[in-house]
């Protein structure tokens, strides 16, 4: 201490604010290189960490639906996906599959299937989903309805995690769409991107938390 105190001492006024200034130049520069290279790491660890991962591949449907799901699948914040059939069999057509997962904080899932049955295995599909819930949606994420030209068959919607739901189209036909957008908070990707238009209930907003 007494070391510094001589330094000082030996130096003239403005050599001493000089000094000073100096120093505060100095801790500001080092603050800036700090906090890029933090936000650096924020970034690097948003893009290794929180990456979507978007899985169309039927043949491992059970990888990332229902009570067989891979571990961090599994979960699903409590909700029914039971909804969803419990397996892919050989005579389903199916039309269309897409199951996205992110996990920014918490995880999050968006996931859409589309099946066509024969006349016998639709009737006891509608059969299935009759017995299953049947939850008050609207005002729900700002819900309104049912979506454009589709009947819900079945749904279980809770305010704090999101939807499971399954619907069939209002014209003639056997298929029915199984579409499930779980998230606890409000939802951090573009719905859009992740589940078509036609599918999203009327007015179905995630990208805020549900009040």
């Amino acid at each position: 201490m007494g070391k510094v105190k001589s330094f000082f001492s030996n130096k003239s006024l403005p050599d001493k604010i000089g000094i000073i200034i100096a120093g505060i130049v100095s801790l500001y520069i080092l603050f800036q290189i700090g906090s890029f290279f933090f936000a650096m790491f924020i970034f690097w660890a948003d893009l290794n960490f929180s990456k979507k991962y978007t899985y169309t591949d039927v043949e491992n449907y059970t990888n990332y639906i229902g009570v067989n799901s891979e571990e961090e699948y599994s979960d699903k914040w409590g909700m029914d996906e039971s909804i969803f059939p419990e397996k892919i069999t050989d005579s389903m057509k199916v039309d269309e599959f897409s199951f996205t997962y992110y996990n920014p904080w918490d995880a999050q899932y968006v996931g859409y299937l589309t099946v066509t049955y024969s006349q016998e295995e639709y009737e006891t599909e509608l059969e299935r989903l009759y017995q299953k819930e049947h939850d008050q949606y609207k005002g729900l994420f700002n819900v309104s309805g049912e979506p454009e030209n589709y009947s819900i068959l079945a749904i279980d919607s809770d305010r704090d995690f999101g939807l499971v739901y399954a619907i069939k189209p209002d014209s003639e036909g056997t298929s029915i769409t199984y579409v499930e957008v779980i998230v606890p908070g409000k939802l951090e990707m573009w719905l859009d991107k992740y589940l078509p238009e036609k599918y999203q209930l009327k007015d179905m907003d995630m990208s805020k938390a549900n009040k």
